[in-house]
């Protein structure tokens, strides 16, 4: 879908007896589009949530594909899904990147970026994923402007990265909910990252956590279709990376911080075939499952 129709299908949900369905316009793209998100609650005293965002790279696709469907699952046939829903909300943010990602449509569909214009430089846009306050400017990044991982000039200059920033500061602040879990959904490479991403060989306190997580999601997800993924943190295997916003979740309090790279390995890569896009989802929506059990099992800090 292009960004008017995932806004207008965003704007078309309605709640039921059965779910709430609130949506709320987050912040606004260097262009001036909306970002948006969609709340889903099945109960008002739910006290666990998880958040998920999708599209940061403008060129991964499935990413807002995967979202959307898992949104109209959720509203479409809430008691299927109760192992899901019960007692935990979802803050699902469905095109971080809308600027981009239009530009992909339309210009070039392998564009990474934002669409901000870089003082002095004919290149536009910086990596919104190594642009968020933490470990700014560490490894896998670049001050080049014309760089596909370009950090941009300081952390957080691009208002679509302050945007998700702020809402996560303030859903964490929020004392009547706990968001115990981060899902960034990118392509390709069939990976379940943990923290920390930021450089090899450094891990949480809860690493092991973090991985018992990773590996029940990932057998969940490979029993759907067979698609086998690798987890473990993002530096270890994939490269370091800074500025990213697993990290910056993780460390602003979000106990489970996941990149989910999702289909596929090579052959497709980027362009995945539309074909793939409900098998794809419903892998990943095995993972949530597992996602949703933990956080379950979390006591709450309210």
């Amino acid at each position: 879908m292009r960004y008017s129709e995932i806004e207008e299908f965003i704007h078309g949900l309605n709640s039921t007896d059965d779910i709430t369905v609130s949506v709320e316009q987050i912040g606004t793209s260097y262009e001036g589009r909306n970002i948006t998100a969609v709340k889903l609650s099945t109960s008002p005293t739910n006290t666990k949530a998880i958040l998920i965002d999708a599209n940061i790279h403008a060129r991964e696709w499935i990413t807002s594909a995967t979202a959307t469907w898992i949104i109209n699952e959720l509203v479409s046939n809430p008691t299927q899904y109760s192992d899901v829903l019960d007692g935990v909300d979802y803050f699902i943010i469905p095109l971080i990147n809308p600027d981009g990602y239009e530009h992909a449509q339309t210009v070039d569909r392998m564009w990474r970026k934002t669409r901000s214009v870089n003082a002095g430089s004919t290149c536009r846009g910086c990596d919104p994923n190594r642009n968020f306050p933490y470990q700014f400017g560490g490894e896998g990044t670049s001050s080049v402007p014309c760089s596909d991982i370009f950090k941009g000039n300081e952390a957080l200059s691009e208002s679509e990265t302050k945007a998700l920033s702020d809402y996560i500061q303030r859903l964490v602040a929020d004392e009547t909910v706990n968001v115990l879990a981060y899902l960034t959904f990118h392509s390709y490479g069939q990976l379940w990252l943990t923290p920390w991403g930021y450089t090899a060989g450094a891990y949480p306190e809860d690493h092991e956590e973090q991985i018992s997580l990773g590996k029940a999601a990932t057998e969940a997800l490979a029993e759907i279709n067979g698609t086998q993924y690798t987890y473990g943190t993002g530096a270890d295997v994939l490269y370091g990376v800074g500025g990213a916003s697993d990290d910056y979740a993780k460390i602003s309090g979000i106990k489970y911080s996941v990149t989910v790279e999702m289909r596929d390995e090579d052959e497709f890569g980027f362009v995945l075939p539309p074909d793939q896009i409900i098998p794809n989802a419903q892998e990943i929506m095995a993972a949530v499952r597992e996602v949703a059990i933990r956080v379950r099992q979390e006591a709450v800090t309210l």
